[in-house]
């Protein structure tokens, strides 16, 4: 199966962030929260998940994250897009 397939078939359009990386989140005890929304508007969440990914193979590439991490990362969030609903 192509890695893109699983987005090939979304359909739903939600809220999406547009420049979504690591640095627009922030993390307490019990929740998440995604900051600078000035981009937000009605998509795909899979742009969202795109923009993510491209932003951790960017930074594995300068060394910021290690490879293996970043991989694991970018695996999970292709493998369950459907976490990715707001």
């Amino acid at each position: 199966m192509p890695l893109a397939s699983p987005l090939r078939t979304r359909a739903q359009v939600t809220l999406v962030h547009r420049d979504f990386y690591h640095d627009q989140l922030l993390f307490d005890a019990e929740r998440t929260w995604i900051l600078d929304l000035d981009c937000a508007a009605r998509g795909d969440a899979a742009m969202d998940v795109g923009n993510f990914v491209a932003h951790l193979v960017e930074g594995a590439w300068r060394g910021v994250y290690a490879g293996p991490e970043a991989t694991a990362v970018i695996q999970a969030l292709v493998d369950d897009l459907s976490l990715i609903h707001i």
